[in-house]
């Protein structure tokens, strides 16, 4: 249930532009297919750098008539950004999403490619009683997935996710449809 949560919030934060929102599931380090951003500060200036030329983006299909609680929709350029299909596999702490990314309006079909997403769950260091008043701190202890308090799911990996973004879809789509090199 984290897992999809963690996806919605990317779908949405995407779709409105909200950095703040995207950037709270990403771990402070993520690997992508080309390079490891290494702080949140860098991520979060990844996606305004998306974010900002998203405005050139060439439309084939016009926005919705979205209602005022979609406010985020109706200023943003990434309206049409979804999360299709996801197929979530749990191995004891990490998640694999195997799932597609899709740009509705950039193509008569949509402009789609493969991705991977890989959430960690971060583990948490209880202490042990030593003596009286003394504690170890050594011992970790697994998270607890039924507790929302106990942490929660970090996306660690994305392979697809930021240059499918960059280039709006165009070359991510052009190579999964001639069938080099993507899942």
């Amino acid at each position: 249930m984290y897992i999809e949560l963690s996806l919605d919030l990317i779908r949405k934060g995407i779709q409105q532009e909200n950095i703040v929102q995207v950037s709270s599931v990403f771990a402070t380090q993520v690997a992508t297919k080309s390079a490891i951003i290494t702080n949140k500060e860098s991520l979060s200036q990844k996606f305004q750098s998306i974010f900002d030329n998203a405005s050139q983006r060439p439309f084939q299909l016009s926005k919705n008539n979205f209602s005022k609680s979609a406010s985020g929709k109706i200023r943003s350029n990434m309206w049409d950004f979804d999360i299709l299909s996801p197929k979530i596999e749990i191995r004891d702490d990490s998640a694999f999403v195997e799932c597609q990314l899709v740009l509705w309006g950039a193509g008569s079909e949509g402009l789609k490619v493969s991705e991977r997403f890989v959430f960690f769950a971060p583990q948490k260091v209880k202490p042990t009683v030593v003596e009286e008043g003394y504690h170890e701190w050594g011992s970790i202890k697994k998270l607890d997935r039924k507790s929302p308090k106990a942490g929660g799911w970090a996306l660690v990996s994305c392979e697809n996710l930021f240059s499918f973004l960059e280039d709006f879809g165009d070359k991510s789509v052009q190579i999964e449809k001639s069938g080099g090199g993507q899942k």
